[in-house]
């Protein structure tokens, strides 16, 4: 019995589409069970986006906070969408982007069928994604990169039908997520830039494509425009609105401090990427023998060039994976914005041992390393033959994203979930040279797969639920002294997200204490605080405890006060 699917138009027919959403459903539902999402509290930087949230649904106006660095507009329409119904708390937000965490599962499968990818790798490559450590961690809050990312899998679906086909409806909806994307995170910018560089080069300068290739660029350009004049029109523009942009070109006035920064960035990207990607990479055959012994050899030389160059540089820096911060840590799934461990470095949060992240470290330089070779042969073979270069229009397609995307952000520097938007572009590209019956045949290398793609699902389920679950205990502790023995938030310092949550107003916005006394975030009184170990000078006045899944174990929340005279 055929199920039949209807996106932007037309109409996609498989015998068991169904059957595939139901498993991607089924995974994303188990795992939610396994990790518990529910606690009505803030995590990382969600306290801001939530504050914008409430104030839209106060008075029906976008009022980001002064700490706001991107657009946020379409992420601040959706929570309050969501709020519309089943009413504002960080319950509803965080289950607002679980939805669009599922929905771009289910793009990334319609994006690798799109490629004449077949049901068992295009299911894989959602579960790639949906289980991936910091994708699955930000479903679980109310950051933007999730449905950035949505959005963005979307735009590559519609606009690679758009490159096949050639159908303005599919380069109308494709223009208009675009401009979703774009209203949640300036960065989507780089989409119709890839899309109309390709367009020109495969097409030509004639009227027809001309006006195609440059609609969404010239769209997306003139929404961002009007939301940047409007901000500063009606005075809500944050502080810290466009400070990535204003950083850059400062560091781009010093062009050795760029290109140092560049080689860095690339080998950090790529040693993540690596390890993402594995269980798909290790398919891989970059030793291509039918392309000529010089090929061959290339192909041996930037593989083992990087994993002997890599190799030498970690392990003589004593340097393990995680390398980037933000989400993952060596404890698991952060960040912990406790003053204790983000400002004292006290490291009362255990770590997970060495030698799991030595394995990590082992597997990210060997898919690094794979990547690396397979991307440099596929820029090799689109360079060297013009009809083998509009033949693969896609492929140049994603490679141009690729680039454009990570040029800024290799110039700055990133955080690790700043490299989520590269999984499905990569996905996009390895996935469909792979061929199941010839993956049949290598089973050492199928149980290598699935040991690796456990390892990395393990990490983003349990290293998720102890990150939800020791919030939910400070938050249980913080809750007690604000709601129960009337504690003005002004003289707690209970992290991050709370004192942004209770604090970040214009009265307080100065608070800003960059002595070392204090945290330097809206601390007006640390009287009391939120730790996850005793710290000198302060009495230990209740403690919560909390079993931990990685590394197995208790830990505990300390409520620490000051000793008054």
């Amino acid at each position: 019995m055929h199920s039949v699917l209807i996106i932007g138009g037309r109409i996609f027919k498989e015998h068991p589409l169904i059957t595939d959403f139901f498993i991607i459903m089924m995974v994303w539902s188990i795992t939610l069970g396994i990790v518990n999402p529910f606690g009505n509290f803030p995590l990382n930087d969600d306290w801001h986006y939530g504050l914008a949230v409430e104030r839209m649904l106060e008075d029906g106006e976008f009022h980001p906070t002064r700490s706001t660095a991107m657009t946020l507009v379409s992420q601040v329409l959706w929570g309050a969408l969501f709020c519309l119904f089943f009413g504002f708390s960080f319950n509803t937000l965080r289950f607002s982007t679980l939805t669009l965490s599922l929905i771009g599962s289910i793009g990334i499968y319609l994006l690798l069928r799109q490629l004449n990818c077949n049901r068992f790798l295009s299911v894989s490559g959602a579960l790639i994604l949906l289980l991936n450590p910091i994708y699955f961690s930000l479903s679980n809050s109310f950051m933007t990169d999730v449905p950035f990312l949505t959005c963005i899998i979307f735009v590559l679906l519609f606009f690679i039908r758009f490159l096949e086909d050639e159908s303005d409806i599919d380069l109308i909806f494709g223009t208009v997520l675009l401009i979703i994307a774009i209203l949640c995170r300036q960065l989507g910018l780089f989409l119709p830039a890839a899309f109309g560089v390709v367009i020109l080069v495969s097409k030509g300068f004639s009227l027809k494509w001309t006006m195609r290739a440059l609609i969404p660029i010239i769209v997306s350009s003139i929404v961002l425009l009007v939301h940047n004049e409007w901000l500063e029109l009606s005075g809500n523009i944050p502080a810290y609105y466009g400070i990535k942009e204003r950083e850059l070109f400062t560091i781009l006035k010093q062009p050795s401090v760029v290109i140092i920064n560049i080689i860095y960035n690339i080998v950090i990207a790529l040693l993540y990427l690596g390890f993402f990607l594995f269980p798909f990479l290790i398919f891989l055959n970059i030793f291509i023998t039918e392309k000529g012994k010089w090929r061959l050899r290339f192909s041996i030389t930037v593989f083992f060039l990087f994993v002997v160059f890599v190799s030498s540089w970690l392990f003589s820096h004593n340097r393990l994976m995680p390398l980037s911060g933000n989400i993952l840590f060596k404890g698991g799934i952060g960040p912990i914005l406790l003053r204790d461990e983000f400002i004292l470095h006290l490291n009362h949060y255990q770590e997970i041992r060495n030698g799991f992240w030595l394995f990590i470290t082992i597997i990210s330089i060997v898919g690094g390393g794979i990547l690396l070779s397979y991307l440099t042969s596929k820029i090799i073979d689109l360079t060297q033959n013009l009809k083998h270069f509009r033949e693969n229009l896609n492929n140049v397609f994603f490679l141009l994203c690729i680039l454009i995307y990570f040029l800024p952000i290799s110039i700055h520097g990133f955080y690790d979930r700043y490299l989520l938007p590269f999984i499905p572009i990569l996905l996009a590209i390895i996935v469909p040279s792979m061929k199941s019956s010839n993956m049949r045949k290598k089973k050492l290398l199928i149980g290598v797969s699935i040991l690796s793609f456990s390892l990395i699902a393990f990490l983003g389920i349990a290293g998720t639920r102890d990150y939800l679950t020791w919030n939910r205990i400070r938050w249980k502790a913080l809750n007690k002294l604000v709601l129960e023995e009337k504690i003005p938030p002004s003289q707690i310092d209970g992290g991050l997200e709370f004192n942004g949550l209770y604090l970040c107003r214009p009265a307080y916005y100065n608070y800003y204490d960059k002595s070392g006394s204090k945290s330097w975030w809206w601390v007006i009184d640390d009287l009391y605080m939120v730790t996850m170990g005793k710290v000198l000078g302060y009495d230990v006045k209740s403690e919560y405890k909390f079993f931990r899944w990685i590394p197995p174990g208790e830990g505990v929340i300390y409520i620490i006060k000051r000793p008054t005279l």
